[in-house]
């Protein structure tokens, strides 16, 4: 494709052609439609391909898969310092890159959108943590993010938000309709950011639902928690030190957040059903004198809490309430009137987990179709292992583009 500006035209591969539109001499808006089962490519960036359009403030870059059966197999997407950027209906499978993430929002992005994205297992990392592969969808220093109506196919590490921004000011998320499948951990684990995280099915979930640490502040609303071992975590404190064996907190052998000081978690009207009770679901609202989960009398819930529960989805979070550790509040953005979250209706948690496993991930739910075992993958984080090897022998069904490629001859009688 000729770009205006690029060093060399035509330019030759897709990630030269997103080389020329990081110069930003060329002011078009660009669409790249995937199709079928696309492996390495010969121009990366340590395995990933990477989008960058700071230099055209008025561009957006569309990366969308074509059908059930668009694939990008053994690689991510990477965003780096990149604006209005829309990414779906792609399947994402054993990223083995660099960075690691199926897809990873760097540094310095925002107005980002990613929905309807398949993402599976990637290649087991140099870490213990790392089995499943790295960040499923993972982001760090952007903002005006919103990633929707993904499904994530048990995955480790789900997605981390904020890593070092050391500021709590301007950074926004949104988490809606996602499909956290039986995945075991991060649905997100928050660091600095303020994030709306509703309408989302956690479905089997073997660690933790969403987890605050360092500040943040989450709205946790509107959804629906099957069998999820923890739904909500606040750093050092309330389930996250929950000994369990010995029925009694312990902030030194017990915590899932490496000793990072809490952040607020606020939550109103979401659905725990655990009914089948293999997981020993707990969760400890603040003040509650006879907590559902949790067993009267062992802890005091005015100061071991994982979450605050509003009485309205519009009240107003006291800054007398803070984390145990860090004495960090609720910042209470989602009453900003400024921001979309105070008048927005969402839909009730049972109707969104409907919407959720009938809309999630890409056309008609791909083309790789997987049935897990309740009885042993809700409370399992181990690799599934037919799942991974359903990953590593994938191949695409795809005959023919346009008369590309060996199509079967078709002989008239």
């Amino acid at each position: 494709m000729n770009i205006t500006g690029a060093s060399a035209n035509p330019c030759v591969g897709l990630q030269n052609i997103l080389y020329a539109i990081k110069k930003g001499k060329d002011t078009r808006p660009f669409i790249f439609r995937l199709i079928g089962n696309i492996t390495d490519m010969t121009v990366m960036e340590g395995g990933d391909v990477v989008i960058e359009n700071t230099n055209n403030a008025s561009s957006y870059v569309t990366f969308e898969g074509i059908g059930t059966d668009a694939v990008a197999n053994g690689w991510g997407v990477r965003l780096k310092s990149a604006s209005n950027i829309e990414v779906s209906n792609l399947g994402f499978m054993n990223c083995n890159s660099t960075a690691g993430d199926n897809v990873g929002m760097q540094q310095d992005n925002d107005h980002i959108w990613v929905h309807n994205c398949d993402l599976f297992y990637g290649n087991a990392g140099s870490d213990a943590d790392q089995i499943k592969g790295d960040g499923a969808l993972d982001n760090k220093s952007s903002t005006y993010i919103t990633l929707s109506y993904n499904h994530f196919w048990d995955n480790g590490k789900a997605s981390l938000l904020g890593l070092s921004e050391g500021t709590t000011t301007g950074l926004y998320i949104t988490y809606h309709h996602n499909w956290f499948d039986h995945s075991d951990s991060r649905h997100p684990r928050v660091r600095y950011y303020s994030a709306h995280i509703y309408n989302n099915y956690y479905d089997g979930v073997s660690k933790y639902g969403s987890g605050s640490t360092l500040g943040s502040s989450l709205f946790v609303e509107g959804n629906y928690f099957r069998n999820s071992k923890h739904p909500m975590l606040t750093s050092l404190q309330g389930s996250d030190i929950w000994d369990e064996a010995n029925q009694v907190n312990n902030a030194g052998t017990m915590g899932t957040f490496s000793g990072e000081a809490g952040g607020s978690i606020k939550a109103y009207n979401n659905t725990f059903d655990a009914s089948n009770g293999t997981n020993n679901m707990r969760f400890v609202a603040y003040n509650d004198p006879n907590p559902l989960y949790n067993i009267s009398g062992k802890i005091s819930s005015s100061t071991d809490f994982d979450a605050y529960v509003a009485t309205s989805r519009g009240e107003t979070v006291s800054n007398t309430i803070k984390s145990k550790s860090g004495a960090n509040t609720y910042n209470n953005f989602d009453t900003d009137a400024a921001l979309y979250v105070k008048n927005l209706v969402i839909d009730q948690p049972a109707t969104a987990k409907t919407k959720v496993t009938q809309y999630a991930g890409r056309v008609s739910g791909g083309d790789l179709k997987w049935l897990f075992d309740n009885s042993v993958d809700d409370t399992s984080s181990l690799v599934i292992t037919a799942l991974k090897s359903a990953l590593t022998n994938y191949t695409g069904a795809l005959v023919a583009i346009q008369g590309e490629g060996n199509p079967q001859q078709v002989h008239k009688l």
